[in-house]
C-alpha cells in the first residue's frame, strides 16, 4: 500500500538524517532531532531530511498512480486523488518523557516546536505554496547551510493557552 512506502521512506530519509519517528498519526508524522542523543546542527539534519522526503515524495506518488487493480504492489490512488507532502520544521526547547499515568505509559513531547512544526505543516505550507516551510530561528541556524527562498520562514508566536 501507498502509505506503508510513504512511512517507510519518511523513516529512512529522517534517520539517515540522525532523526527519530516519534508519532505516526494518520499521515501525519511528528520526528524529533537531539533525542536521545545530541546531534548538532540538529536543525541542518532536519532540514535536509524534510528535503529528502520532498524530493522522494513524488516517486511514491507516481508509483502509485499507474498500478493496474490486483496488482501486488498494492492499489493504485483513485483517479482525481492529488497526494502532496508538506513539512513544517521548528526548533526550540521541548520537554519530553512518559506524559501518561502509573498505569499507562505515553512517551510524547510537548513545547513551542511541536505547535510551530505542525502549523506550518498544517496551514503554513498550504497558503505559501511551498512544500517545507521554517520558522525564522531554524532558518538562521541553516543559513550557512541551506539558502532558504523567499516565502519558505514564517515568524510565529506561540500560544501557551487556548484563544477563543
Amino acid at each position: 500500500l501507498w502509505h506503508r512506502r510513504y512511512l517507510s521512506t519518511l523513516q529512512e530519509c529522517v534517520c539517515s538524517h540522525k532523526g527519530m519517528v516519534d508519532k505516526i498519526v494518520g499521515d501525519r508524522v511528528l520526528c524529533l532531532w537531539n533525542v536521545p542523543k545530541r546531534c548538532a546542527p540538529a536543525d541542518y539534519f532536519a532540514v535536509r531530511a524534510g528535503m529528502a522526503i520532498v524530493s522522494r515524495w513524488s516517486t511514491i506518488v507516481n508509483e502509485h498512480h499507474v498500478h493496474p487493480p490486483g496488482s501486488p504492489e498494492g492499489p493504485s490512488l483513485p483517479p482525481g486523488v492529488e497526494l502532496k507532502v508538506r513539512v513544517g520544521i521548528a526548533s526550540s526547547t521541548v520537554t519530553f518523557g512518559n506524559f501518561g499515568s502509573d498505569t499507562m505509559k505515553v512517551f510524547a513531547v510537548v513545547g513551542e516546536a511541536v505547535e510551530h512544526a505542525l502549523a506550518l505543516q498544517r496551514v503554513g505550507c498550504v497558503a505559501a505554496g511551498v512544500p517545507i516551510l521554517l520558522t525564522e530561528a531554524v532558518a538562521k541556524q541553516v543559513e550557512c547551510y541551506v539558502r532558504c527562498l523567499p516565502g519558505t520562514v514564517l515568524r510565529l508566536t506561540y500560544c501557551s493557552q487556548a484563544q477563543v
